[in-house]
């Protein structure tokens, strides 16, 4: 009896879901017939064109540029060459850079024989040719890889970092040779007006800057963005991972 009273109870239940069914399929009906009568008069909602940019305009190119800057600054690894002029010689190396502090170079200055170096945070450890790495409180090897930090991890992402102030003044040019494009601008160090020229490559990466300063110019050609390697600190000799041993006054 009580499956009988239950069934009962069931009845008005899929009437009223059977109502509700056929009112949707109706109204579904109908909006698609008026929406067919709207084509047919030609009544349709207005849709703003999309416009694609020009990327021949100026406006597009200086778009890439700030996309290339914040790129940069987001970096986790890359490797560079750079020359650079300096009083005592140019100076040419060869740097592998691996977010945030860790930094690994061959270097040489003018005649010298070139040197290979790592530096991690505020550690430096450094490799003549044919002799073991050792730890160094060298002060140019150190403030080498302060000033490479510093402007590394600037975390400035427009073109300000690079010192370039006025967007307006920005040339830009196609480099054939290098297969990118040149923005040269000018920036301000200590008062003093220096050219500086950063270059894109088609894939919105900055190829190479260059810049003018007080001892001469600096070239650096950057590539490997973002590509996986370490940067480890070097096995020392067992004497030289011994602390020294200061007595106690």
């Amino acid at each position: 009896m009580k499956n009988k009273y239950y069934y009962l109870l069931l009845i008005p239940m899929i009437a009223f879901i059977t109502v509700v069914a056929v009112g949707f399929w109706q109204a579904k009906k109908d909006t698609s017939i008026a929406n067919q009568n709207l084509a047919e008069d030609g009544e349709q909602p207005y849709i703003h064109p999309v416009t694609e940019p020009d990327p021949n305009s100026r406006e597009f190119k200086i778009t890439v540029l700030k996309d290339a800057v914040e790129k940069f600054r987001n970096v986790k690894t890359f490797r560079a060459t750079m020359t650079e002029d300096m009083a005592e010689g140019k100076m040419q190396s060869e740097l592998s850079y691996m977010a945030p502090l860790r930094l690994q170079a061959v270097v040489s200055v003018g005649k010298q024989v070139a040197f290979e170096m790592i530096i991690v945070g505020e550690t430096a450890y450094a490799k003549m040719p044919d002799d073991d790495w050792k730890m160094t409180n060298d002060e140019v090897i150190k403030k080498f890889g302060r000033n490479f930090f510093e402007t590394i991890l600037n975390k400035d992402e427009t073109l300000a970092s690079f010192g370039i102030e006025n967007e307006s003044a920005i040339e830009i040019k196609e480099n054939i040779k290098e297969d990118c494009v040149e923005y040269r601008a000018q920036y301000t160090v200590e008062e003093e007006v220096f050219d500086i020229t950063l270059c894109v490559d088609k894939s919105g990466v900055i190829k190479f800057i260059k810049k003018q300063h007080p001892e001469g110019e600096s070239l650096t050609y950057y590539r490997d963005y973002n590509v996986l390697f370490t940067i480890e600190r070097p096995m020392l000799p067992i004497l030289d991972r011994t602390p020294e041993l200061i007595p106690a006054s």
